[in-house]
């Protein structure tokens, strides 16, 4: 089940109980969605920014870890 439908219908409820409380209730989650989605707007570039550094550090990690096992393969370097 959705959440949306269910979340509706607490509000046609609180509507049917007392218009007031319906009313202020709907004005409550309009401006909390219109709150929210401007954070998430503002957070978006941040995320993005954070995951392109996490994936260039997790390719460093995997190439560092690559050499380190070739260099244990072939075995020690020997002194000229």
């Amino acid at each position: 089940m959705s959440a949306i439908p269910a979340r509706m219908g607490v509000l046609i409820l609180l509507f049917s109980v007392d218009w007031r409380a319906g009313l202020a209730m709907s004005t409550f989650a309009a401006f909390a969605l219109v709150i929210l989605m401007l954070i998430r707007r503002r957070a978006i570039p941040y995320w993005v920014q954070l995951r392109q550094v996490s994936a260039d550090f997790s390719s460093f990690l995997k190439s560092s870890l690559r050499v380190s096992r070739i260099r244990v393969a072939t075995g020690p370097e020997l002194p000229l």
